[in-house]
């Protein structure tokens, strides 16, 4: 079966699918609508007076120009990523709920099409999110009173990041609805693995063993990493490791990838010795 065939079953699912679709657009309007708090925050003290703003850019720049536009907003979108992990989990919790995915192996999907097209939807969802973050960046840059058009494409590598950002934590949530099928399982879980343990390890580690290397290599902490904190941030929280965090970029995206190949390779070596209830 075409990997076109596969999509087009997974919209016959989800057209009619109205709470998929409200959570969706709220997702798509808080990624603008927080991007216009930040930004109107910023231009308001900076309309205050005339030396608080020299002083203001001399201390973080233009955090809302090109090209600093992309990796603030990446920074920000980064932390609604758990948001359109509830719509992945909802999306697989329904086809145990209903039995869908029982019905598409009897109608002669194999067990990995259905992942196949598990991984699809997520795919999708990813560069819709991701088109979003682009559009924002795009708007916000263009109207910022420091624009500088020709910067435009010097940090746009971050479009990629987010993108690989938004399709390992989608994963990660769809491990959670794969492994408990039922979505209010599946969602406590991954909200509770979103919030506490690895948070948890990295205090103690930071705190009581002294250390701050080995929790780099937690899953969501290797994703998280993927889009440091923008300049002007790292210099108020750790000014020395900012150039550090920039050259690890490339370690964390092999992490994650590492990370989304092994859920996966999980998931379809599950799928095989399931039954089909």
């Amino acid at each position: 079966m075409k990997w076109t065939n596969l999509l087009y079953t997974e919209w016959l699912k989800v057209r009619r699918y109205w709470a998929f679709w409200g959570i969706l657009f709220l997702v798509l309007i808080a990624y603008p609508g927080i991007t216009y708090l930040f930004y109107s925050g910023y231009q308001d003290i900076r309309s205050t007076n005339r030396q608080l703003e020299v002083l203001l850019k001399f201390a973080i720049g233009s955090p809302f120009a090109f090209p600093e536009a992309w990796h603030t907003l990446a920074y920000v979108a980064s932390f609604l990523v758990f948001i359109p992990g509830v719509l992945v989990i909802m999306l697989i919790s329904n086809e145990y709920q209903y039995r869908t995915q029982r019905q598409n192996i009897l109608d002669g999907w194999s067990r990995p099409q259905f992942l196949w097209a598990k991984m699809l939807d997520i795919g999708a969802l990813s560069l819709i999110l991701t088109l979003a973050y682009t559009l924002v960046v795009l708007v916000t840059g263009w109207v910022s009173p420091d624009i500088a058009l020709a910067g435009i494409g010097v940090k746009s590598y971050f479009i990629g990041l987010f993108a690989l950002i938004t399709f390992n934590q989608l994963t990660i949530a769809f491990l959670f609805g794969f492994l408990f099928k039922r979505a209010f399982l599946a969602l406590g879980f991954f909200m509770f693995y979103y919030i506490f343990p690895e948070n948890v390890l990295i205090q103690l580690s930071r705190w009581r063993w002294h250390t701050n290397n080995w929790y780099h290599f937690l899953p969501l902490e290797a994703s998280d990493r993927m889009i440091p904190p923008p300049p002007y941030l790292a210099r108020i929280t750790n000014p020395t490791d900012y150039q550090s965090m920039m050259d690890s970029i490339p370690m964390h995206v092999g992490l994650s990838i590492c990370y989304t190949v092994i859920i996966w390779g999980f998931c379809f070596w599950l799928l095989k010795r399931r039954d089909l209830s």
